[in-house]
């Protein structure tokens, strides 16, 4: 994982005769200073070129670099390649991987390192893409962790939301296992399957796959009660600090697929969902996020408060010199 080096393998100097137009010398020293500068000038420039690449390679070595990466373990950037000058800017193409904890490789399912068309760039801007398959893999990783499986009760609530099962009779009165004990109940909520991850106006949108299992607790015994498939519609705000790339979840929609239950007042059970991811799911999500996306170090920039935009495949991170 090295940095790509230039080199000076072979230079030569092609310069026109070097003429001094200043009218201020006599002509004799005129054509001894022109002499003498012609013979001094093209022994110069070699060494010149080679202090600037000694120069743009230890800038280019501070691009490759390790970011701790949350539970996840760390993420390395390197170079794919050297760079390329396009108008005013530098571009760099790099390469993504990452490491467990133990420095062993891992996998970023869905992430390839391919070259992403360039957006458009404004003077005096730097411009940062990661691409869409590094959001998706960073959140398959995690639900393959288990990281946003979760067990809610009254205590994770706060008492926000009635979690007993007298409280959940009033909200679906055709459960008769419920009993005449008023028992409290928790709600084991697993993620199942793959993240659906698009980009759309400068926001992620992800739907998970998850299954709410509501079950009453008696002493030190849970009782299944029913099961809900529930796809969890969420949009996320991006945003910069000098390191990293910050996302925060909200949720847009729950849609709903009951089985242990007849009849029911659908609204009233998806109100009562809607509440409990709201209040208890949603900021637990939040919290396992809240290490962010590691940004690479490009030459010491600082892409904090940098505006966000969103194409079909790619988040772009612009940040204006000041």
């Amino acid at each position: 994982m090295g940095s790509p080096k230039l080199l000076l393998e072979n230079c030569r100097t092609n310069l026109g005769g070097i003429r001094i137009l200043s009218g201020l010398l006599p002509l004799s020293l005129d054509n001894v200073l022109s002499d003498l500068l012609n013979k001094v000038v093209p022994g110069l420039l070699c060494p010149v070129v080679d202090v600037v690449l000694n120069l743009l390679n230890t800038v280019l070595g501070t691009v490759n670099s390790v970011c701790p990466f949350g539970i996840l373990g760390h993420l390395h950037y390197t170079l794919a390649g050297l760079p390329l000058f396009k108008d005013q800017h530098i571009v760099l193409n790099l390469n993504l991987m990452m490491t467990n904890h133990n420095g062993q490789p891992v996998d970023l399912p869905g992430a390839q390192n391919t070259s992403l068309p360039l957006p458009p760039a404004m003077d005096r801007t730097s411009q940062l893409m990661l691409p869409l398959d590094l959001l998706s893999s960073v959140l398959q990783m995690l639900v393959s962790k288990g990281g946003f499986n979760v067990d809610l009760t009254e205590l994770v609530l706060r008492g926000s939301v009635p979690m007993t099962t007298s409280a959940l009779q009033s909200v679906l009165p055709e459960l008769s296992q419920l009993g005449t004990e008023d028992l409290p109940l928790v709600v084991k909520i697993r993620v199942r399957g793959l993240p659906v991850v698009s980009l759309q106006n400068g926001k992620v949108k992800i739907l998970l796959d998850a299954g709410l299992q509501v079950l009453s607790q008696s002493n030190s015994s849970l009782t299944p009660l029913f099961t809900v498939n529930t796809g969890i519609h969420l949009s996320g705000s991006f945003s910069v600090t000098r390191t990293t790339l910050g996302i925060s979840l909200a949720l847009e929609s729950v849609s709903l697929s009951v089985s242990g239950v007849g009849s029911f007042d659908e609204n009233a059970l998806k109100n009562w969902i809607t509440n409990i991811l709201q209040i208890g799911y949603l900021p637990l999500m939040n919290v396992g996020l809240n290490f962010g996306i590691p940004l690479p170090n490009i030459f010491n920039l600082n892409f904090a408060d940098g505006v966000v935009k969103t194409l079909d495949e790619m988040v772009v991170i612009n940040k204006a010199s000041k």
